[in-house]
């Protein structure tokens, strides 16, 4: 039998709770919102630790550093280093505020971990992007969302999780235009992302279509969550919307304009990121405008910007031969 199948004297958490870390988790979750997608990753990353736990019969708040490894190699078996980092990741959660102690499983090594190919867009591809999600006529409600979180996350350089829990109040405004838009950013800090004029008047029309929506929805009786959402994009049922329903989105917008690049969210940010190297700008200025407390991080950037100043070199010397 598991030991301590209920709470002994060290204060350990119940069996019961552990087999539902969701639910032993929910305070945490309820100060710092995590998106649906996350939290449904996590859960399932827990309930597998949990089984394991059970097949080797040890509770998981008594879990040796020697313990520990063994299950995290049985989960992690002939997986990637980016979910080893979110095994541990789920874990350190887990431990640090469920069971209220520190994790066996942030000393284990999970080896070399390769830089993942940064995928961007070119300014032209991101023009043609923008400009085919804007004329896209096939779902008003959800395509012009699309286009309109698109706009915003590369103009701002923002992660997608940081716009699409932003509310309406976030919003400052001056003069009849959207100016700032205050984000929750990575450890819970404010930052105030400037909004240009034409973002502010995609918002504007998104606020129109978002009324037109809820009014549909209010005549018919339904939808009474999203009716009272003050999400800037609410989803259907009017909570905050999946990266992954978003990204499908992108990914075929991007291959209706010849783009077969693994285009995501994120792939905006690092557009920005790119496009503002190669025209000039300078690593400080690329640093502080993507909010890297680290200038290494925003330094892997060079060397695509210096691919893409090569190409551009290229093709004019095609151009212009003598």
């Amino acid at each position: 039998m598991i030991k301590n199948l209920g709470q002994n004297e060290e204060g350990y958490a119940s069996w019961k709770d552990i087999i539902n870390p969701g639910a032993l988790l929910a305070p945490h979750f309820a100060a710092k919102p995590l998106s649906d997608h996350t939290i449904r990753a996590y859960n399932r990353l827990w309930t597998l630790f949990v089984k394991e736990c059970y097949i080797q019969k040890r509770h998981p708040a008594e879990l040796d550093i020697e313990g520990a490894e063994e299950i995290y190699n049985r989960i992690v078996s002939n997986k990637s280093s980016g979910y080893k980092l979110q095994v541990k990741a789920s874990l350190k959660i887990l431990y640090e505020k469920g069971l209220r102690q520190p994790s066996p499983f942030q000393i284990i090594s999970i080896g070399k971990v390769t830089n993942k190919e940064t995928h961007y867009l070119t300014s032209e591809n991101v023009v043609r992007l923008l400009v085919y999600l804007r004329e896209e006529k096939s779902d008003q409600y959800f395509g012009y969302m699309t286009y309109a979180i698109s706009s915003i996350l590369f103009y701002t350089a923002a992660r997608f999780s940081e716009i699409t829990k932003c509310l309406w109040s976030n919003l400052k405004s001056s003069d009849g235009l959207y100016i700032d838009l205050t984000i929750k950013g990575k450890g819970g800090d404010e930052f105030n992302l400037p909004i240009t004029r034409d973002v502010s008047e995609i918002l504007m029309t998104w606020r129109g279509i978002l009324d037109a929506y809820r009014s549909i929805k209010l005549k018919k009786g339904l939808g009474l969550s999203f009716i009272e959402s003050k999400l800037i994009f609410p989803g259907r049922y009017g909570k905050q919307i999946d990266n992954p329903s978003y990204n499908r989105k992108l990914r075929s917008a991007c291959n209706a304009i010849g783009v077969k690049d693994n285009i995501t969210a994120h792939s905006l940010r690092h557009s920005w990121a790119t496009n503002a190297l190669s025209s000039g700008t300078t690593l400080r200025e690329v640093q502080e405008f993507l909010r890297h407390r680290d200038i290494n991080t925003t330094a892997r950037y060079l060397h695509v910007s210096n691919e893409v100043n090569r190409k551009n070199a290229e093709r004019m010397a095609e151009r212009v031969k003598i």
